[in-house]
């Protein structure tokens, strides 16, 4: 073995299967980069399938929690972002404001972001059908969440029920009282 052999060798174990300036070519590379990307595509192992629904679900529920700490309030025209930034200061929310589409309703719309639940509930609470005609130019503003269709479902559940228990409890109760 010359000398130029061993150098090819010990660059070969160097630089791993490639000429002995340590290139490797490209194309060879490249086709065997695409023969793995063809084997892994057409067979995802089960666990790779499971962490791909997995963050799937992830994503669906980050953006469902961002629905339950979003409140959907009318405005009027004349008023802006910040006026709506300023009416929740205490809170800093994200705050988007738009216009209705459609032809049976006029005026515009603020979404209001905030980083809780819990911060929108308080929100809703000490705001909701307040009189705000100087920052909003709204007399009385209503509040709601932007909820998607199930989780206003199970909301409107939860409310019926409680609905029902208080109908329950004063009919037995006037039933005591007349016997």
């Amino acid at each position: 073995m010359g000398f130029e052999e061993e150098r090819e060798a010990a660059m070969a174990m160097v630089w791993g299967d490639g000429n002995a300036t340590g290139k490797s070519s490209k194309t060879k590379q490249k086709r065997k980069k695409d023969d793995t990307k063809a084997d892994d595509e057409s067979e995802l192992s089960e666990p790779e399938e499971k962490k791909l629904t997995a963050n799937a679900k992830r994503k669906k529920a980050n953006a469902e929690n961002v629905r339950e700490r979003t409140l959907h309030i009318h405005i009027d025209n004349t008023a802006d972002r910040n006026d709506v930034r300023t009416l929740f200061e205490d809170y800093d929310p994200k705050v988007v404001i738009e216009k209705y589409k459609n032809i049976k309703r006029s005026g515009k719309y603020a979404l209001v972001e905030f980083k809780t639940r819990a911060m929108a509930e308080h929100a809703r609470q000490r705001f909701d059908g307040t009189d705000q005609k100087e920052t909003l130019g709204v007399e009385k503003v209503s509040m709601t969440f932007c909820l998607s269709r199930r989780a206003s479902r199970r909301q409107q559940t939860k409310a019926n029920k409680v609905k029902k228990a208080i109908i329950k409890s004063n009919y037995e109760q006037s039933k005591l009282k007349q016997g």
